[in-house]
């Protein structure tokens, strides 16, 4: 209680924390894992560590997830009632064709898209009801059949400057009321926005 502190002072930035000991010297301590993927749903970890943890260290570093290929990611999600959150799908950079790879996965309520991703295929979410928040990212070229439909709690979604195709039913049953359709689009299948609550469509800028 009486002794001499070792520390002199604690700094920190947005990577690191600086402990200054008493002595001048500085013990630097990095506030984030920079190897590894820190993952929001501990059940959407668990499922890419079955899967992808390639070194077995039961963590997900961001060169596993680079290397993923979309021919795994069905058997991966599709039909999974466990995962809510997963916004560390972006760093799945490898990943250009999502196929149907979160098919009723009903408790799904956000995701970022991996940046390099060109086709949401048939039924990518076909009714993942809770589904409310799709960041996209820009070079998404084709958004297939039924690829939304059934995602009753989408209330909005910006759509990629790329996009050239929407396809039959893509967002029927969506909750959203406005739409913008980038002047890109050169089709929209039968039934796009069919039973959605769609009030407001704007078409190019």
């Amino acid at each position: 209680e009486d002794g001499d502190s070792i520390f002199s002072g604690v700094t920190q930035d947005d990577e690191y924390v600086y402990f200054n000991l008493a002595d001048g010297t500085m013990i630097t301590l990095p506030k984030h894992d920079k190897e590894n993927i820190q993952f929001e749903d501990l059940q959407v970890k668990a499922v890419c560590c079955k899967y992808w943890d390639t070194n077995n260290d039961g963590e997900l570093s961001y060169a596993e997830a680079a290397v993923v290929s979309h021919s795994y990611l069905n058997s991966a999600f599709s039909e999974n009632e466990n995962i809510i959150a997963f916004n560390e799908f972006m760093y799945f950079t490898g990943i250009t064709d999502i196929g149907s790879a979160f098919y009723k996965c009903t408790y799904l309520w956000k995701i970022s898209l991996p940046e390099n991703l060109t086709l949401i295929d048939k039924n990518a979410f076909y009714n993942c009801t809770n589904l409310a928040i799709v960041n996209m990212g820009n070079n998404v070229v084709c958004i297939g059949d039924s690829a939304f439909s059934g995602c009753s709690s989408l209330k909005t979604i910006q759509l990629s400057n790329s996009l050239e195709l929407i396809g039959d039913s893509a967002f029927e049953d969506c909750g959203f009321e406005y739409i913008l359709i980038p002047d890109s689009v050169t089709t929209i299948g039968n039934y796009a926005f069919g039973d959605s609550n769609l009030i407001n469509v704007t078409i190019g800028l």
